[in-house]
């Protein structure tokens, strides 16, 4: 009894603007396990927008297969703020449990949420990510998405990538010119 009055209150520290202290109840909160992790999907019904955002992210934290079945409902939040929290926690899975969420996220209606998957794509660094990847970059208009595609081949591509990342060297875009030389490099370093 005595845990969960504790854990109730380390929820509602997640509410705090100061960083310092809602990491303290980010840790304390990890650090009870299932039971911490039960006590913050029932939270995720009466909390304000921010605790629901940092509730979400701590969920794929625990990466515990109950905190997964909350975040892919939370996938379907009308709040875009919270899809993009659960698309960024479905990272912390092993890439073959969650790929499929991902790939359906590539088509949110929300830009920073497509963003948000492909750059999950590449922090899964998982080969078979790859033809989406490059279907997304092949079909995009946006400038934000081609360098996080970009980015996002550089991670979990191979060499094979780097004759279609080339032309973008010469992308007027700073930042996509940016990244293809960075994906470029982390590809030609994958070489053994």
């Amino acid at each position: 009894m005595q845990y969960m009055v504790a854990i109730e209150d380390w929820i509602d520290d997640l509410d705090l603007t100061d960083g310092a202290s809602r990491r303290v109840a980010e840790t304390e909160l990890l650090r009870h396990g299932e039971e911490a992790v039960a006590a913050l999907i029932h939270a995720l019904n009466s909390v304000s927008l921010r605790q629901k955002i940092v509730i979400v992210k701590l969920l794929g934290r625990t990466a515990s297969t109950r905190a997964l079945m909350a975040i892919r409902r939370a996938l379907l939040d009308p709040q875009w703020l919270v899809r993009q929290a659960a698309v960024q926690a479905l990272g912390c899975f092993p890439a073959e449990s969650v790929l499929p969420l991902v790939y359906h996220c590539l088509y949110d209606v929300a830009l920073l949420v497509r963003i948000e998957a492909v750059t999950t794509l590449g922090r899964l660094r998982h080969s078979s990510a790859v033809p989406t990847l490059l279907a997304h970059l092949y079909s995009t208009t946006s400038e934000v998405e081609t360098y996080t595609l970009i980015e996002a081949l550089g991670a979990c591509g191979d060499r094979s990538l780097i004759p279609t990342i080339e032309p973008y060297l010469q992308h007027d875009h700073p930042r996509v010119a940016a990244n293809a030389n960075k994906a470029i490099t982390n590809l030609n370093r994958q070489r053994a």
